[in-house]
C-alpha cells in the first residue's frame, strides 16, 4: 500500500511538472525577422524542396476547400486561394536565394 501511496504522489509530481508552462524571455535579434536569411545551399538544397511540396499539399488542400468556400462566401474564394497556394509559391519561387522572408509571401 505504501508503494501505490510513493507512485501515485511520483505521479502527480510528474503532471504537476510538466503540466507548469515553461516561461522563456528571449530578447535578441533571432526574435525579428527584419534580418532573416538562410545559408543560400540551405536554402537551395533544403527550404526550396520544402516549399515545392508545400505548393503541391496547397494545390491538393484547395481543390476540395475551394468549391466549398464559393458555395459559403462566393466573395471569399481568393483568401483560401492566397493561404493553400500563393504563399507557398511566393515562398518557393518569389523570393531571393538565402532571404526568409519576402514582398511575395506577404500577399
Amino acid at each position: 500500500m505504501r508503494n501505490l501511496g510513493r507512485s501515485l504522489v511520483a505521479a502527480l509530481a510528474l503532471v504537476v511538472w510538466l503540466g507548469v508552462p515553461n516561461v522563456s524571455g528571449a530578447n535578441s535579434f533571432e526574435d525579428a525577422f527584419v534580418d532573416c536569411s538562410y545559408p543560400k545551399t540551405f536554402d537551395l538544397m533544403i527550404m526550396r524542396p520544402v516549399g515545392l511540396v508545400a505548393v503541391g499539399a496547397g494545390a491538393m488542400l484547395f481543390l476540395p476547400y475551394g468549391p466549398l468556400a464559393a458555395l459559403t462566401s462566393p466573395s471569399s474564394v481568393a483568401e483560401p486561394w492566397n493561404t493553400f497556394v500563393m504563399r507557398p509559391v511566393g515562398f518557393t519561387f518569389g523570393r531571393p536565394l538565402g532571404q526568409c522572408t519576402g514582398d511575395a509571401q506577404d500577399l
